[in-house]
């Protein structure tokens, strides 16, 4: 009994560690940090024409308001209707069509979303009839 007893433990055991290793995974490999290759230091806040020149200017304000160090503009975590998006979609999205955006930083955005939210996450609502 003892015998299957630990059998069975290390099987379970087994089974959740596999799980939690494959989800550390996804998590990974969908979430990278990149620059925009825009320099801090020349980069001026401009109306927004389209949903990546929004997360520019949060971007910027957010290197301003919390003293980042670094040459260049680093664009958060983007979505859209927490779905993940990558900048070059997000360039294609007209301003007019965005409802609302939240930019979110700090130790629970991070704990959330992982090493690649730590310049912060920015989630976009769309109209209805542009949701992808």
């Amino acid at each position: 009994m003892k015998k299957l007893s630990l059998i069975l433990l290390v099987l379970i055991l087994s089974i959740s560690t596999f799980g939690q290793s494959e989800k550390q995974g996804l998590i990974k490999n969908s979430l990278t940090i990149k620059t925009t290759g825009i320099r801090v230091k020349d980069f001026k806040i401009k109306k927004a024409l389209t949903a990546y020149d929004i997360a520019l200017n949060c971007t910027y304000m957010h290197f301003v308001s919390e003293d980042i160090n670094s040459d260049y503009l680093v664009l958060p975590v983007l979505a859209i209707n927490k779905l993940p998006i990558s900048a070059k979609e997000l360039k294609k999205i007209k301003a007019e069509d965005v409802i609302e955006y939240q930019f979110s930083t700090g130790i629970e955005t991070r704990a959330l979303y992982g090493t690649s939210a730590y310049y912060g996450r920015l989630v976009f609502k769309l109209k209805e009839e542009k949701k992808r």
